[in-house]
């Protein structure tokens, strides 16, 4: 559970020359995702509106613009709407993971955690992580996001399975509702149904410890934890490169040593405090200067970002 706290001026959300990360506190956000029901991602569940957790007047779930949808297809997505085909890539990630799909909540579950050992709060964890997910849809085409809301735009489902069951509930919608109220449903569960992918990739290891008084407990291990260190080390080392250009006097240098991917990752570090752990040791005016980083990512992926800010508000806790 996680609650507002008083501006932190060392914290780089709060810093006037970072207007996403300043512009997001709130007072008047819920306590937080544990509050949430759950079961947010699981098969047929309903979605946000079912659980009373929408807000405000509801919209079509599918994108209205001009030419939109063309001819529908037959099957489950018959729907929904479509866009042409982005051009965008992001950057040699598909190299660096050997899969196609943008996994951004894989990257983040590594970077949040240090072995087994969650670096921030579990509930701050989940709505990250919900938000990585629903990146993932965006980045591919299949999910919108207009006036703060989530629209679907893509006609064919998503490969990866976890995505495709977020998009079927998306599309399940019959109004589309805002982006606050899925990252507030889908955190119910996304923390175990991310690490289930993983573990179903191979990433990590699924271990169940006993406890002398009361019920075990599942925790997950890297299966190779080079590998799991492996994002980390190349977010702090793309953050000190930028910082030796910083101090040589480029303007604006962080937007040349991260790619389009990692990014995206920058942002929702900085919202969630994970940024502490990955960018620990970086000074304050250079962790500043990140808090931009992912306000550069493509459209409309900062909006993500924004309702991520606004949820967490400055509700960061780190574990000692």
């Amino acid at each position: 559970m996680f609650s507002p706290e008083p501006p932190d001026h060392h914290d780089p959300r709060h810093a006037p020359v970072a207007p996403r990360h300043a512009a997001g506190l709130t007072t008047n956000h819920p306590a937080g995702p544990a509050a949430f029901p759950a079961g947010g991602s699981g098969g047929t569940l309903p979605g946000p509106a079912a659980h009373g957790l929408a807000g405000g007047a509801s919209q079509p779930v599918v994108a209205d613009a001009p030419g939109w949808p063309p001819a529908a297809p037959t099957g489950r997505y018959d729907t929904i709407a479509t866009r042409p085909p982005s051009t965008y890539r992001f950057g040699d990630e598909p190299a660096r993971t050997r899969r196609q799909w943008p996994r951004f909540a894989d990257e983040l579950f590594r970077l949040a955690h240090d072995g087994a050992k969650l670096f921030v709060d579990r509930d701050l964890a989940a709505v990250g992580l919900a938000c990585a997910v629903l990146a993932e849809l965006v980045a591919t085409d299949h999910l919108a996001v207009g006036q703060d809301r989530l629209v679907v735009i893509g006609r064919q489902p998503p490969p990866d399975a976890l995505a495709h069951t977020i998009a079927e509930q998306v599309a399940g919608e019959p109004e589309s509702l805002p982006v606050e109220d899925w990252l507030r449903y889908l955190s119910g569960d996304i923390y175990d149904q991310v690490a289930k992918r993983m573990v179903m990739a191979g990433d990590l290891v699924e271990v169940t410890r006993a406890r002398l008084f009361g019920r075990s407990r599942t925790v997950y291990q890297p299966a190779d934890n080079n590998a799991a260190y492996w994002s980390c080390a190349r977010l702090a080392t793309a953050a000190r490169r930028g910082q030796s250009l910083l101090e040589q006097g480029h303007v604006n240098p962080f937007t040349s040593v991260f790619d389009d991917f990692d990014r995206v990752l920058v942002g929702l570090c900085l919202s969630t405090g994970v940024y502490q752990r990955v960018f620990a040791g970086t000074p304050q005016h250079v962790i500043t200067q990140l808090a931009d980083v992912g306000q550069r990512s493509r459209a409309p992926i900062p909006e993500l970002l924004g309702a991520l800010d606004r949820l967490v508000g400055g509700a960061v806790l780190i574990r000692a």
